[in-house]
């Protein structure tokens, strides 16, 4: 049963993915200018923090390393691609068999393995289940490759 669950998920961001990138967000992502695997509105936060001089700031330190690790270990960054950013399982909605998204607050172009690298955190879901979800989404069994680029964005 939770196989079926993680395929239904998985068909539905691969439908959200497909969708284009509507132009407000084009413009969006035009203004944050380039952006890693994180997206725009954690490029966005970042730089506000950093421009304010956030009194937190000092948490942060060592934050632009890290982001840039996270960029080369998940590699090359595909076309960007309409993404929820904010996949919790509060933000699926099972309704009749059909998976529904909702809380679209952060949605912005991006990297649809981080999408997927969102809910697998946010659903704590097992190795196991992320390689079903992975390989669902892809269509195909996902390589180790596929896998070590998804972990690293875990």
């Amino acid at each position: 049963p939770q196989c079926s669950l993680l395929r239904s998920v998985a068909a539905t961001l691969r439908r959200l993915h497909e969708i284009p990138v509507p132009k407000e967000m084009e413009a969006f992502l035009a203004e944050i200018g380039s952006v890693g695997w994180g997206g725009p509105h954690l490029e966005k936060w970042l730089r506000y923090a950093e421009e304010e001089r956030y009194s937190r700031l000092p948490l942060l330190s060592g934050l632009r390393e890290l982001i840039e690790q996270l960029n080369l270990a998940a590699g090359p960054m595909g076309p960007n691609k309409f993404c929820h950013f904010d996949l919790l399982a509060d933000n699926l909605v099972l309704k009749n068999d059909s998976i529904l998204l909702v809380d679209f607050e952060y949605a912005a172009p991006g990297q649809p393995l981080m999408d997927l690298a969102v809910l697998a955190m946010g659903c704590s879901l097992t190795a196991v289940e992320e390689r079903a979800l992975l390989s669902a989404y892809l269509a195909v069994d996902a390589s180790e490759a596929e896998l070590r680029r998804f972990q690293a964005l875990r």
